[in-house]
């Protein structure tokens, strides 16, 4: 995970855990978790929500994240729409190979 990332979930948690501490006016809610119902992306391990295209953060309806790196691949978007999430670890370097060849002509 991208410190900048790991940053953001951090400061996320805890300000969640500061609101859950605070006293209410009002009737007890219940907190929502990271679920397939309200995550098209994947679900860390806090039950915080991420888009789960990144190579640390791949996933897809609520699923908890993958960590590709760890396996040597990368996360491949299975949308290419710009507004939907969700990917799936995937070999790095895409896939193909070619063959070459051919004869030389001479006189």
């Amino acid at each position: 995970m991208s410190m900048s990332t790991w940053k953001m979930g951090a400061l996320a948690a805890a300000v969640g855990f500061v609101v859950a501490l605070a006293p209410s006016c009002g009737p007890t809610q219940s907190v929502k978790r990271c679920s397939a119902s309200n995550c098209d992306g994947c679900c860390d391990e806090q039950g915080l929500c991420f888009k789960g295209i990144a190579d640390e953060t791949c996933g897809v309806s609520g699923a908890t994240c993958v960590d590709c790196t760890k396996s040597n691949q990368q996360c491949s978007k299975l949308d290419p729409s710009p507004d939907k999430m969700g990917g799936k670890c995937e070999a790095r370097g895409g896939t193909g190979g070619g063959t070459g060849g051919g004869t030389g002509g001479g006189a």
